[in-house]
């Protein structure tokens, strides 16, 4: 090992012995003795085990990865530099326990000096969402996202004092609440922990059991201010009511107005509710909680009540066909200039023709495009064509979706879909003919529906909504408006609630295929969707199944999905604005 010659010398001085002179006439004579214990001096002063050492931390929390702390040495009252003096080797430094690292002295320092740190079990990860289901007028279970390095989960819950009691421990990711009243809303608040007891980030939401059911529903009217008075007794606890419509007692139901749970009346102008003979009224308690609401049940309808505001084919009717945007109904909704502009910028910027509706169920409001311009219909024929075939099922005796139907070669046609391929003859049934159309948009499987049902019933069923029949025997697919469209979808909804098949419904328009409009609002509602296309069409027609059910149709004689995406997510903040 080569040495510092300065630190040799010093060492020899500080060892050395002077002899006088023998003489005073004799030349001086010196000698130097190096003596052991200046050796030994020596390297005491280059070895690592002597040198003070501390870490930049001597515990750690669990990362997966390698941790290395930094590491000082001082000896001799100076700093070394690592590499240059010496080399660290780290052991056993990944998972949770002791782990060390060892300082081995290199050039002209030797030795070895090993020191130790801990790893802790690290701290939970954030839970990143709690919420309630199953909700009963009685409990409901609690379930929340699992947090990484949590061992177990300390629930609390808010006392009437504003107080969080610890309420249950539990390694699970869910817990059972029973034994609450109706319409009871509580605090609780999740923390995860871990196995060490270091607790992380809590996560905190508001919860409650399903309502009581409103009682004592009475509806008045009053004829010389063309009004409708309801009122009912009070819900305990209810933040909000919401009152309900139908033109059957028996039928499907439609949100008009919601109030705060503070009234127990309200009265609401007749023209605020679709013309009818007769019309049933409901109420329910609603109470709002992390995330959305916990709904009652409908309350028994009550008396009906003649009334005089426009249905679907009423406020259609009204339209005029425009290149403008035009809100029809909108019961003091209107478009701001953003949207009107966005809108319309989606609807135009490919050229071409575009026609468009924005339909909401409940109040009866649309916005609307070039929607009594007709379009080739491409596959979105399917879907009323099924339908149709589902209130046929629904009336008949024999024929059900388990009945078997054969294919023909006169059935086979090209395009999309896979059971064109399949050999003559073979059968089927209706099921699994619908969920072809479903899953592959399958021509040839529309052709046996067509074959089975026919064309004179569905033209009338058409005609039955107030749409324009023109699909025949030599017009199989026909054309259609985004009107029209939305007559269909409507009818859609009341099957899709009240038909005798309505889950294989449900199932199969949920889950259709190429529907760009659920591409981007799946992810937040169920969407009820058929969409079609050719080299030069393409069209989009969907349900959207939101707190206040909404129709979007779009038809085009330009191909673009991306265009259809931004409609949809447009369509869903004008859709948001009509309730604001």
């Amino acid at each position: 090992m080569k040495r510092d010659k300065t630190a040799i010398l010093a060492a020899i001085l500080c060892t050395m012995t002077v002899f006088a002179p023998v003489s005073a006439d004799s030349r001086c004579i010196s000698q130097a003795v190096i003596k052991t214990a200046g050796a030994q001096n020596y390297a005491r002063s280059r070895d690592i085990s002597k040198a003070d050492i501390t870490l930049s931390d001597t515990s750690f929390s669990y990362t997966g990865s390698e941790i290395k702390p930094s590491v000082t040495v001082i000896l001799n009252y100076e700093e070394l530099v690592e590499g240059k003096d010496y080399r660290l080797i780290y052991s056993d430094n990944i998972e949770q326990g002791t782990a060390s690292v060892t300082i081995r002295g290199k050039a002209r320092y030797r030795g070895t000096a090993k020191v130790t740190f801990e790893i802790t079990p690290a701290a939970p990860d954030e839970i990143e969402h709690l919420k309630a289901t199953g909700m009963t007028s009685s409990g409901y279970t609690l379930r929340w996202s699992k947090a990484e390095n949590a061992a177990s989960y300390n629930v609390y819950r808010m006392n009437s004092k504003g107080q969080w009691k610890l309420y249950r421990r539990t390694d699970k990711t869910s817990l059972e609440i029973s034994g609450e009243k109706p319409g009871k809303k509580a605090m609780f608040r999740v923390c995860p922990v871990s196995a060490s007891g270091e607790k992380g980030k809590s996560i905190t939401g508001r919860f409650s059991t399903k309502p009581d059911m409103v009682k004592a529903l009475t509806v008045s009217s009053d004829n010389i201010k063309n009004e409708l008075h309801f009122s009912w007794d009070k819900v305990s606890d209810a933040d909000n009511y919401q009152i309900f419509w139908s033109d059957k007692q028996n039928g499907s139901y439609r949100l008009f107005r919601e109030i705060s749970g503070k009234d127990t009346s309200v009265s609401v102008s007749r023209s605020l509710l679709p013309e009818s003979e007769k019309i049933w009224f409901s109420v329910r308690a609603v109470n709002n909680v992390t995330g959305g609401s916990v709904k009652g049940v409908l309350c028994s309808p009550k008396t009906p009540v003649t009334n005089g505001i426009k249905q679907i084919n009423d406020v259609l009717s009204g339209y005029k066909n425009s290149k403008s945007l035009t809100v029809l109904n909108g019961q003091g909704f209107s478009l701001t200039p953003d949207q009107s502009s966005r809108l319309m910028y989606q609807l135009t910027y490919l050229g071409g023709d575009t026609g468009y509706l924005l339909y909401d169920i409940d109040s009866g409001r649309a916005v609307a495009y070039n929607a009594d311009t007709y379009f080739n219909t491409a596959s979105t024929v399917k879907l009323p064509y099924t339908f149709y075939s589902f209130r046929q099922m629904d009336k008949s005796d024999t024929i059900t979706p388990d009945t078997y139907i054969t294919l023909y070669a006169e059935d086979k046609h090209g395009g999309s879909g896979v059971l064109q391929y399949r050999q003559t003859g073979t059968q089927y049934t209706i099921r699994n003919v619908i969920e072809h159309i479903g899953k592959y948009s399958d021509n040839t499987g529309y052709y046996m529906m067509q074959h089975t049902f026919g064309f004179d019933g569905y033209r009338s069923y058409i005609a039955s909504l107030g749409a324009t029949p023109n699909v025949t025997p030599t017009r199989r697919w026909g054309v259609v408006s985004a009107c029209d469209s939305a007559r269909e979808l409507v009818d859609m909804w009341d099957y899709l609630n009240n038909g005798k098949y309505r889950d294989l419904a449900k199932q199969v328009f949920s889950t259709t295929c190429a529907a760009d409009f659920r591409a981007v609002l799946g992810k937040k509602y169920t969407v009820y969707e058929k969409s079609g296309w050719t080299n030069v069409m393409y069209n989009e027609t969907a349900l959207v199944e939101a707190e206040h059910p909404y129709i979007i149709i779009c038809h085009s004689n330009r191909r673009s999905a991306a265009r259809m995406n931004n409609v949809a997510l447009i369509s869903e903040e004008i859709h948001n604005a009509m309730y604001q």
